[in-house]
């Protein structure tokens, strides 16, 4: 998942039309994790909301079935993504760079530390809490844990809203 993160990352800064905001642009595939988590919990809600006490027994598996249409369109999606303008000069001018990552720590030292720590405040609660939200916050034994979902869309949405935030400063810290 990661690798797919990583190339979305870069697919979308180089498809910017221009350098102004290209970081900001960048910024978008981040979007999708918390986004993706508050209408996963939001679609566990509805379900559980429409199928009563039945949830457990059939209710869990609508949402599931459901997702087969978001992969078949991110499938869709992935297929038809052509090299990017800037990769693909990149390759007719042979640039390659054996050991990227050497490279852009060498170049961008600054930037690459920005990053992290700007990310902190997104990312550390929303991990933190999502590892741990079953645990602290059940119903009880064989309950749908309909609080502990509640909150974790909540958190959700919360991650969306410190996101947007976080990818603001970054531009504006590295003026990206």
């Amino acid at each position: 998942m990661a690798g797919e993160w990583g190339g979305s990352v870069l697919l979308a800064m180089e498809w910017a039309r221009t350098d102004r905001n290209r970081g900001f642009i960048a910024s978008w595939p981040q979007f999708g994790a918390p986004a993706g988590f508050f209408l996963a919990n939001l679609a566990v809600l509805v379900f559980s909301w429409l199928s009563g006490d039945q949830f457990l027994v059939w209710g869990w598996r609508i949402p599931f079935l459901i997702s087969i249409v978001m992969v078949g369109v991110g499938l869709w999606i992935r297929l038809g993504i052509l090299e990017t303008p800037v990769f693909q000069k990149v390759l007719d001018e042979e640039r390659v760079e054996r050991v990227l990552v050497l490279q852009v720590l060498k170049r961008q030292p600054k930037e690459v530390a920005l990053t992290a720590l700007l990310r902190l405040p997104e990312q550390a609660p929303g991990y933190n809490l999502r590892r741990f939200h079953l645990h602290l916050w059940h119903d009880g034994p064989g309950r749908f844990p309909q609080l502990s979902v509640n909150r974790c869309a909540c958190l959700g949405r919360l991650g969306v809203s410190l996101g947007h935030g976080c990818r603001t400063s970054l531009c504006r810290a590295c003026r990206l």
